[in-house]
């Protein structure tokens, strides 16, 4: 018996097989439609997934359809471009009647460009965080008028259409990096190369903290000291560095609390706890309940 409740989609055709999307196909790494060529037999509610590919979501009108990202409580997407990752646990409720486009594409779909997806528009799809882009009327008119034009050329019969939808696919993701960063105050050239470095921290994280969760360990891969890995940490986000290594382990255990039928010890031994005890007494440090209690009161 399968005992993981996350559905997961390794390539963007299974997942359009299972939401019975059956418009043309001409690429296996790219795919887009709007609402509006939604079918009938289309699912209006998905439980929980992963995707091992992207997702940009356009809702222009929502009727107060409704999403979860991660652990998140239920998310209004009205006005909004919200984005997916592989690392994201999604679900969502939709009605018939919503407005907009959904995108599915895979790094390799933007390899011509060189560009580093998961660095250059970090900020859209890091997968620590509920990624939703709240538009103004004026952006979201914007927004709107790139996707439409990438929707006709992704419907048109030009016989470079592969290479006109990579170049308008990167022109979409830097508009709404633009539209990201003007809600965020300008900072200056240092700054900006201690943000770098602790992003390089948290995909650090990522990949090593089932076997690593001293800061020393992510400090020495760096170059950097542990005290000024902290003070990088501080400045960003004010907490210390092994706050955030804890925050990450933490919401991937809960992830796994709520997502899976794994007991107690498979999920310690999956994150990395020599003893379950161990476990259950950082889970109930952080949270002041046991990872059994804390399963009982989010089962769904």
């Amino acid at each position: 018996m399968n005992k993981n409740k996350i559905i997961k989609f390794d390539t963007i055709e299974d997942f359009l097989d299972i939401i019975n999307q059956k418009s043309k196909r001409p690429f296996s790494t790219f795919h887009m439609f709007s609402f509006e060529d939604v079918n009938e037999n289309t699912p209006t509610s998905m439980p929980p997934y992963q995707i091992n590919f992207f997702q940009i979501s356009f809702i222009e009108s929502s009727l107060d359809s409704k999403i979860k990202l991660n652990i998140s409580d239920d998310i209004s997407i009205d006005k909004s471009v919200y984005f997916v990752s592989p690392e994201h646990v999604f679900s969502w409720k939709w009605y018939r009647d919503v407005k907009g486009f959904l995108l599915f594409f895979d790094t390799s779909f933007l390899n011509f460009s060189r560009i580093k997806l998961e660095e250059e528009f970090y900020d859209l799809f890091d997968f620590r965080r509920e990624n939703v882009l709240n538009l103004s009327t004026q952006e979201s008119l914007e927004i709107k008028e790139t996707i439409l034009k990438l929707y006709n050329d992704f419907k048109s019969d030009s016989l470079y259409k592969y290479q006109i939808i990579q170049t308008s696919l990167l022109t979409l993701l830097f508009k709404l990096k633009n539209i990201y960063a003007k809600e965020k105050l300008q900072e200056n050239k240092k700054q900006s190369r201690v943000e770098l470095k602790y992003r390089e921290f948290q995909n650090l994280i990522k990949n090593s903290y089932i076997i690593q969760k001293k800061v020393k360990f992510y400090a020495e891969q760096l170059h950097i000291e542990p005290n000024y890995l902290n003070e990088i940490c501080q400045r960003i986000v004010q907490k210390s560095a092994k706050q955030i290594i804890q925050e990450f382990v933490l919401n991937e255990a809960k992830k796994m609390l709520i997502y899976t039928l794994d007991d107690i010890a498979e999920i310690s031994f999956k994150l990395g706890f020599s003893e379950t005890t161990h476990f259950i007494r950082f889970f109930k440090n952080q949270t002041t309940v046991t990872p059994k209690a804390y399963r009982k009161l989010n089962i769904q």
